[in-house]
């Protein structure tokens, strides 16, 4: 899986496919996770 350096809002936005998308950081800065919920719809969650 392709891990980007930064998560901007651009890339936020837009993004589709599920994952777990880090900042860089090596764990310990922000994570976004993308996933699909029953229904079909994407859920995007900050960690």
């Amino acid at each position: 899986m392709r891990r980007h350096s930064t998560l901007g809002a651009a890339f936020c936005k837009t993004t589709s496919t599920p994952g777990t998308y880090g900042d860089g950081r090596g764990g310990f800065g922000l994570t976004l996770r993308v996933k699909r919920t029953r229904n079909g719809q994407l859920s995007k969650v900050w960690a």
